[in-house]
Formats: C-alpha cells, sequence, structure tokens
C-alpha cells in the first residue's frame, strides 16, 4: 500500500506501458501502479493490431519476425519480478 516515502502510479494506453516501464525499471520505488489498458506484450499487440498499423510499429519496436526479442522487452516477461501491487484492468 501507498506510503509516505512510495507512491502510487497510473497511466492508460501508453501511459500504462510507461507505468509497467518504471515499475520494472524501478519496483522498490513505487507502492502500487494502475495500467489502463497498456501494451503488456508487445508480440501478441503486434500479431493482433490492425494490419496496416503493424508494419509502422516495426522502428519502434524492433523487427516483427523477432518474437522471442518482443516478448522480452515486453513488461508482463518482468511481471514476476515486480513486488508491488499491480491492478491491469485489461485482464
Amino acid at each position: 500500500m501507498p506510503t509516505q516515502r512510495k507512491i502510487g502510479v497510473t497511466g492508460g494506453s501508453y501511459g500504462g506501458l510507461h507505468d509497467s516501464g518504471l515499475h520494472d525499471a524501478n519496483p522498490d520505488l513505487y507502492a502500487a501502479g494502475i495500467d489502463i489498458v497498456g501494451i503488456a506484450n508487445f508480440y501478441t499487440f503486434l500479431m493482433n493490431t490492425a494490419p496496416y498499423a503493424a508494419p509502422c510499429a516495426s522502428p519502434n519496436y524492433g523487427p516483427l519476425t523477432d518474437s522471442a526479442f518482443l516478448v522480452e522487452i515486453s513488461p508482463i516477461s518482468k511481471r514476476g519480478q515486480d513486488r508491488r501491487a499491480a491492478y491491469d484492468r485489461a485482464r
């Protein structure tokens, strides 16, 4: 739960992705985070997005053919290491 020395952070869409990334990098600094429809898994996001959008995303996230890399950079791959309270509204 939030304390005097820790804060909770929330974000939606890319803000949710940013929220997850903050906590992955510094889990001890945040007491809680709420990811509202943020990208949790780049591989499943890019494989299930509109056909015209995936090629446009490749320069930002990496080659669409490298599924292992896309999973590796995804917040969900680090979720087990995160000790804070988390709520992902997209689930």
